[in-house]
């Protein structure tokens, strides 16, 4: 039970406390705890144990309630209060003017006696008439049939059909007698109950647990909350543990958990049914949903088989999405609802009303062109109008079925299934809804899957039950709400952007931000009426005279107010919207400029497509806009902002010593077993130069390793922060990766150009790509580009940039690689593969993975569940460009590396086989990066860089690889291999300098002389 609620503890983000109502920002630590700070200044991140944490959840379970001042022994007393209040199952009160958090108590009779099936068959008989739910004691003899029959009846009243006292709820029995889903009803019914509810939203928290589990978990915690009918006594075991049964079976018959009681929350019903019921009772979607239905009664009349439409008379009328004509002017009512515009929607439903409205156009789908069949410019318009009169005919013909006449029509020249099944719509409201992306897009986002158009008719009556929505016309703008929904949870709080201008001086003295609700031609102005959506403790950015100069932040809810007369001038309407807010000035601004071009192109909002500021007001801006914002420019920003950029899914402050114990860990938990020193090496690696191939045996786990370690860092496939591209054999360019130019002239984007545009995009989040069996195909050959972009890296107005990855004319724009995007590639070596050329191996660290401990079960035992972590890219990329930048403050270990590459290039010059300055430069890097962080001596650190930058390199037949190979061993360990057979030399390698390089070069003295040629690879 105690780790279901440790569960809803870290899904908090951020609460406030109960008294004086602070923010806590909130972050989980694994099971350790949770990390927590507060918004004063300098605040740090403090550690609340999850031992402390759960002490204090049994005394409340135990005492029932408990004030802050009865969690003086634990500390941070404020905070375990509010956390505490967080629970489900929790009411907040205050006595004598403090607050009490409190156990809500439920009884025995909120929880179901009988089983599913039998309420079911119960019910079945009251609405036969064989049963008279009042009267069981006396209709049934049989005491086992008449208690059947009793629980049963109990949960008629869970679910509303009889009240208190056994009444039928006459009403509801109408419903479900005349419901087209009967357990659609049901659940609603479910929905209502508030310990059902409460199940739903602990079940939430519980994925990871077994049935089990989950069962023991509710069934304890029902013997803490639950009290038998009379009030009297807490739940036994026995009783709870059948009637958690009876519940999670209820809540699998009407889909709301699955067979491993896990909540279906894609399709939340809850959310759904709310959601579709806010939409109705919404003034604005209810006028259009009116229209919608008036106008397709309209277009039914015009496209009666009798009447002939011209081809000009169906593109005014039904082919385009249309407007209304209100005052002798064209309104674009769905911008009417976007800006809330209450005098059209007014007017709009007046004439509604009283059918005065003209309306051209369907209202309902929209088509991609103007005119019917504008690309079939082979058919003349009588042509045209034949194919038209050929879909009225279909439209009206009895005795077709929809679905039927719209796959008809679809496949009608001009038409496609957009119009066709909109059409459709129009006569068969009842019956048929429309087929297109937005609806497809929406009835898969809300969890009801399909796959063509039958399918998807079925999944939408469905929906249509489930939401008792009147009819498919009412049901499609549910749907294209949804689809415009994009789904980004903006937290706590909203970024936004307002340009000033000459008011900003007046606005930041008076500390608020206004606008007009009009403008002089009386229309409102959505850069005015999104003031509106601006919501308390939302930060602004504040434009003015070419710079960001102040962020805001919201101190009140917006109101209506006249313009102040700090800033009349005659230009606006007088009546408006008036926010208060905090000023807080950026030292020094940040100027337009400075705001790297392509991140205003991306953002749109406040910018145009060429990335200059808009004329406009007020507009929104994405997170991560604002968040790449603060984080270029932190040092500009006062202490007193940070915690709104930080506190935001923020992104994990570590050392890089802290980082490398987080990611060990991580893998750990996921049953994975590799020493803590290769981690850190493949965290070096990757800060050295973010290309690192990783080579050895199959089956050693070399692409877990990189899986996990992305995703210890909030890098995951489903966030697209981490992708896989397998290479096959037949790769011989780069256009399997990068993309195309197809026979059109159309440039076809390939996956690795996908993961670069969308890394350039968040900048501040490190991508990951790995590139499986990477050597199925001559890396040289589909590579060779993205290496030598790699190595374009160059500052430009302080960011890092390269060239493009293709040329601008083919893509449309410079599309070059962002400093956090890493690259990883396994590789195997046998006889389906090829090997790598010096270009290649010289530009990466080349890992291998050849280990194989298979008798070790210790890291099995160790079932501790790990968090992964957000961090910032800047966290893992490296902060040298050039060895110069390296230079001061690490002389000494530069000029100590570089001695000693210079010994090894004396013996590498035997076969020309020494290095550059481009390795010199990574070796110094790795090493500086190693100390930096703590991680391993330096010996250590240099051992890995002579196995990964040097070896590689070394492949041959020629006597004068043997000597090579016979020099660097002396090198590393400081013997002559000349001095003892091979097989004496081993133990003595492992108190080498430097052991890895050592074992690894008598690896491939040993097949030299087995086979008369050697390479590094195995």
């Amino acid at each position: 039970m105690f780790d279901l609620l440790y569960n809803l503890y870290i899904q908090h983000k951020k609460i406030y406390t109960l008294e004086n109502n602070k923010p806590n920002y909130l972050k989980p630590s694994g099971n350790q705890g949770i990390l927590v700070k507060t918004q004063e200044e300098n605040s740090q991140w403090k550690l609340v144990s999850k031992n402390i944490i759960l002490s204090a959840t049994i005394d409340l379970l135990t005492h029932k309630k408990i004030f802050r001042n009865d969690l003086k022994k634990y500390g941070r007393t404020s905070f375990l209060h509010s956390l505490l209040a967080q629970l489900p199952f929790i009411k907040v009160e205050r006595n004598n003017d403090k607050s009490v958090v409190s156990l809500i108590e439920y009884t025995t009779e909120e929880l179901p006696e009988a089983q599913f099936n039998q309420v079911v068959i119960f019910l079945d008989e009251i609405i036969a008439g064989k049963y008279n739910p009042q009267r069981i004691s006396s209709q049934i003899s049989e005491d086992s049939k008449k208690r059947l029959k009793s629980r049963a009846r109990q949960g008629l009243k869970i679910l509303g059909f009889l009240d208190s006292s056994f009444n039928m709820n006459e009403e509801r029995l109408r419903k479900y007698e005349q419901a087209n889903s009967k357990v659609s009803l049901i659940r609603d019914g479910i929905l209502k109950h508030r310990y059902f509810k409460l199940i739903l939203e602990l079940l939430r928290s519980s994925n990871s647990f077994t049935k089990e589990e989950k069962l023991d978990s509710l069934v304890e915690l029902g013997m803490h909350i639950v009290r038998n009918s009379q009030g009297e006594n807490l739940m036994k075991e026995s009783v709870a543990k059948y009637r958690t049964r009876n519940i999670l079976s209820w809540l699998e018959e009407v889909n709301l958990i699955n067979s491993d009681w896990n909540v279906i929350d894609s399709s939340s019903f809850i959310h759904k049914k709310d959601e579709f019921q806010r939409l109705r009772q919404d003034t604005f979607h209810s006028v259009i949903i009116k229209l919608r239905k008036e106008r397709a009664k309209q277009l039914r009349k015009l496209l009666d088989s009798k009447n002939h439409i011209s081809y000009d008379a169906f593109n005014n009328e039904v082919w385009n999405l249309g407007h209304a004509v209100l005052n002798g002017e064209k309104v674009d009512i769905f911008e009417a609802l976007s800006i809330r515009n209450h005098t059209i929607l007014n007017q709009l439903e007046s004439e509604l009303e009283n059918g005065s409205l003209k309306y051209l156009g369907n209202s309902i789908w929209g088509s991609g062109s103007r005119v019917f069949g504008s690309g079939i410019t082979s058919l003349s318009v009588n042509e045209k109008e034949s194919i038209i009169r050929d879909a009225v005919q279909l439209l009206n013909d009895e005795g077709m079925q929809p679905i039927e006449k719209a796959e008809r029509i679809a496949s009608l020249k001009g038409f496609g299934e957009n119009s066709a099944t909109g059409l459709v719509m129009v006569f068969h409201p009842d019956e048929f809804g429309i087929y297109n992306v937005r609806s497809k897009e929406a009835l898969n986002k809300l969890g009801y899957e399909h796959h063509d158009l039958e399918s998807f008719h079925q999944q939408l009556s469905n929906l249509k039950n489930d939401v008792d929505a009147d009819d498919y016309i009412e049901l499609d703008w549910f749907l294209y709400w949804i689809s415009l929904d994009t789904g980004e949870d903006h937290g706590d709080h909203q970024y936004w952007w307002v340009n000033q201008g000459q008011t900003h001086r007046s606005e930041k003295q008076g500390g608020f931000l206004w606008a007009p609700k009009q403008n002089k031609q009386g229309r409102p102005l959505k850069h005015h009426v999104d003031l509106l959506e601006a919501k308390v403790e939302d930060p602004i950015f504040t434009y003015s005279s070419g710079e960001v100069k102040t962020v805001a932040i919201v101190r009140e809810p917006t109101i209506s107010q006249a313009q102040p007369d700090t800033i009349s001038n005659g230009m606006w309407e007088k009546e408006g919207y008036y926010t208060s807010v905090d000023y807080y000035d950026l030292s020094p601004p940040i100027e337009k400029a400075e705001v790297p071009e392509k991140w205003r192109i991306e953002e749109e909002g406040p910018f145009d497509r060429n990335g200059n500021v808009k004329q406009g007001y007020f507009f929104n801006v994405t997170d991560d806009f604002a968040t790449n914002l603060f984080h270029r420019f932190k040092e500009r920003f006062p202490e007193e902002v940070h915690s709104y950029f930080e506190g935001k899914g923020e992104i994990v402050e570590m050392t890089d010593s802290e980082l490398v114990s987080h990611i060990d860990s991580y893998i750990a938990s996921k049953g994975f077993y590799y020493e803590k020193e290769e981690v850190e090496n493949l965290f070096l690696s990757l800060k050295t130069k973010p290309f690192v191939i990783l080579s050895g045996i199959s089956g050693t786990g070399k692409t877990k390793i990189v899986q996990w370690f992305a995703e210890s860092v909030g890098a995951t496939e489903k966030n697209s922060q981490f992708t896989l591209i397998p290479v096959r054999p037949d790769w011989s360019d780069g256009s399997d990766l990068l993309g195309y130019v197809d026979i059109k002239g159309e440039f076809q984007e390939g996956p690795l150009t996908r993961v670069i545009r969308e890394a350039s995009i968040h900048r501040n989040k490190p991508y990951f790509v790995l590139l499986d069996e990477m050597n199925l195909a001559r890396v040289e050959y589909y590579f060779s580009d993205i290496l030598s972009v790699m190595e374009s890296k160059r500052l430009e107005n302080g960011e890092l940039v390269t060239s493009s990855i293709l040329p601008e004319e083919t893509i449309g724009e410079h599309l070059g690689i962002p400093e956090n995007l890493y690259f990883i590639g396994t590789v195997n070596m046998d006889e389906t593969t090829h090997p790598f050329s010096k270009k290649v191996l010289d530009r990466a660290n080349t890992i291998e993975f050849n280990r194989v401990n298979l008798n070790n079960f210790a890291f099995l035992e160790n079932d501790d569940e790990i968090e992964n972590l957000e961090i910032q890219n800047q966290t893992l990329s490296g902060e040298f460009l050039h060895l110069k930048d390296a230079y001061e403050g690490n002389q000494d270990l530069v000029h100590r590396a570089t001695d000693l590459l210079v010994e090894v290039n004396r013996i590498l010059e035997q076969i020309g086989a020494h290095v550059g300055y481009r390795v010199r430069d990574e070796v110094c890097f790795y090493c500086i990066y190693n100390d930096q962080a703590g991680l391993m001596t330096f010996n250590h650190a240099f051992d890995y860089q002579l196995l990964q930058k040097i070896l590689p390199r070394l492949a041959g037949s020629d006597a004068r690889v043997l000597r090579v190979l016979e020099d660097l061993y002396t090198f590393t360990s400081g013997k002559r291999v000349s001095d003892d057979q091979l097989e004496n030399l081993v133990e003595s390698a492992k108190q080498a300098a430097y052991p890895k390089s050592a074992h690894k070069l008598l690896e491939m003295i040993r097949r030299f002389r087995d086979d008369g040629f050697t390479s590094f690879w195995t």
